[in-house]
């Protein structure tokens, strides 16, 4: 297993390589906002379109997952099990406009870090991962 950048005071603070996301979801706009929101704020991204896509890229063995539930070709659940599967240090945090609370426990279970609803914040989003990246 890889070792981990950790990054308690954001992704730049201490150095280390920038932590790298993989971004999955279908919406082209949720895409660019957060590519844009997190490159500025000293992440590289990679981004997909499809769940396979995403699966493939996972390959690379990315720092966090950024992931939506809803894809055209399978469900985003398989992503967040895939990702801890493969790595169990990957972050993980679902982004969905489902907003339902079983939507919610279904990813965490599936081994989600963290849930947040659309419309969201990208300070906060960025905040999220930088509480789950600083932890041991």
């Amino acid at each position: 297993m890889k070792t981990r950048p950790r990054f308690p005071s954001g992704p730049l603070g201490g150095g280390a390589a920038a932590p790298s996301v993989l971004i999955a979801d279908p919406d082209v706009a949720t895409r660019s906002v957060l590519r844009i929101v997190l490159e500025r704020t000293g992440y590289r991204t990679r981004a997909a379109v499809t769940a396979a896509e995403a699966l493939a890229l996972l390959n690379d063995r990315p720092d966090a997952l950024v992931t939506e539930l809803v894809f055209p070709d399978r469900r985003g659940l398989e992503l967040v099990q895939a990702a801890r599967q493969a790595d169990p240090a990957t972050i993980v945090i679902v982004l969905s406009e489902i907003s339902n609370d079983l939507a919610v426990i279904e990813a965490l279970r599936a081994g989600a870090h963290d849930y947040v609803r659309k419309p969201f914040s990208p300070d906060e989003l960025v905040a999220r991962l930088e509480r789950h990246g600083s932890r041991d």
